[in-house]
């Protein structure tokens, strides 16, 4: 080869090595963007007569919406994650004034009729995922928050 040809075919080899690595990707270092989210296992859509509470987001007391929810005895509610991550909806336990401590979901797992002093638990929402419907079959205040987020507290009242 002769000297004046080498540094073309190095200056292109170069080239193509720099245009094979570059690759688009979108992710936040150049990389592969992240794989979406595993399909809901939870239903999408709820019955007539169901209140559907919508899952906004970390935002404390304004975290869900309606909050409170008022319902009358017998009526379903069910939750539907409107946010960009995982959520997981349970009441919180009786008496314990707080919603980190102790036993959340307080022995009733989710899909049984909550009612005050008794627990439920919604299940890993994923994001656009509803929980499972839950019947309200005692009258009073039912406080719930995200197993997840702490702070992300709602209240169901039931006529």
């Amino acid at each position: 080869m002769k000297p004046t040809v080498r540094p073309i075919v190095l200056a292109a080899a170069l080239a193509g090595l720099a245009l094979s690595c570059g690759g688009g990707g979108g992710g936040a270092y150049g990389g592969a963007t992240a794989p979406n989210p595993p399909a809901a296992t939870t239903p999408t859509t709820s019955d007539p007569g169901t209140t559907v509470v919508g899952i906004l987001g970390d935002r404390g007391a304004s975290s869900f919406s309606p909050d409170p929810v008022t319902a009358k005895m017998g009526q379903k509610v069910q939750w539907r994650n409107q946010d960009g991550i995982v959520h997981r909806i349970v009441q919180d336990k009786a008496g314990s004034g707080d919603n980190g401590g102790g036993d959340p979901y307080g022995g009733n797992p989710g899909g049984s009729a909550p009612t005050p002093g008794d627990g439920f638990d919604g299940g890993d929402m994923v994001p656009g995922a509803m929980s499972s419907a839950m019947s309200l079959s005692t009258q009073g205040t039912i406080r719930y928050h995200c197993a997840i987020h702490p702070s992300m507290t709602g209240s169901i009242v039931v006529q």
